[in-house]
């Protein structure tokens, strides 16, 4: 019963993304604008545990429009920053409609070092129009404050790392039924959050990056177990990528 439900999730997953990449420009509009679309308090208040919010930039004051704490990921602790909209005229005047002042700039950059500090991976949400652009948010220093955060967030993504993370999540069900099939005693739920991710980009390097060998691919996953996970998962890693890789060569690979 167990592989069906996943097998019919992982189905459901793989329509989903078909159907939405391929609305058109209008139907993406219509989206980002739906007033039930979730923002990201409803983000967090679905998919992470024992979430708390940190208040305040430590300098002037705490800025509603950011939302930044830390909590837990399948177990996994990090930290969230995102900014917040909202759905009535109340709420969005307190919010500022998701434009932050230099306040949660600040606030989002004392989260980050915290994060740092913690050696906790950081999920950020951007949902914003911009900055505010008021009178007063440049008197205290909005310039300032968001060359600050960008600072610290590093300067542009890396490409490889950008393909990699949209690679895997637009073929996650297809990722997903072939580890799933190839590690029959141990289901998707059970594998640990680090574990899972680390075997869907190994797996996806495989299949769809040419340019990187396979036991470079299998090596380097073994390490970032070792690394962020424990020894065991390293060697289950290992030994789960090279049944993969066997089944590729002989062509008996079960997957999308």
């Amino acid at each position: 019963i167990q592989q069906e439900i996943e097998r019919l999730e992982a189905k459901a997953q793989k329509l989903r993304l078909e159907i939405y990449s391929k609305l058109s420009r209008w139907q993406r509009v219509q989206l980002a604008r739906h007033p039930n679309r979730p923002y990201t308090l409803d983000y967090i208040s679905r998919i992470i545990d024992d979430f708390i919010e940190l208040h305040g930039d430590r300098q002037f004051a705490d800025d509603p429009a950011i939302i930044a704490g830390i909590g837990k990921l399948d177990g996994m602790p990090i930290a969230v920053i995102g900014h917040q909209k909202a759905r009535d005229t109340k709420e969005k005047l307190r919010r500022n409609f998701g434009m932050p002042h230099p306040e949660g700039y600040r606030k989002a950059l004392r989260v980050m070092k915290l994060a740092a500090k913690f050696n906790r991976p950081v999920i950020s949400l951007i949902d914003t129009p911009g900055a505010y652009p008021g009178i007063g948010a440049e008197e205290r220093g909005q310039a300032e404050a968001i060359e600050a955060w960008k600072e610290a967030k590093g300067g542009e993504p890396d490409p490889f790392a950008v393909r990699l993370v949209r690679g895997v999540y637009e073929r996650m069900a297809e990722l997903d039924t072939i580890i799933a099939n190839a590690s029959r005693s141990w289901s998707l739920q059970q594998m640990a959050a680090v574990d899972r991710n680390i075997l869907r980009m190994a797996l996806y390097e495989i299949l769809f990056c040419d340019d990187i060998p396979v036991p470079v691919a299998i090596n380097e996953a073994v390490e970032l177990a070792k690394k962020y996970s424990t020894e065991k998962s390293g060697r289950f890693i290992n030994g789960l990528l090279g049944d993969i890789v066997r089944n590729l060569e002989k062509g008996v690979v079960e997957g999308g």
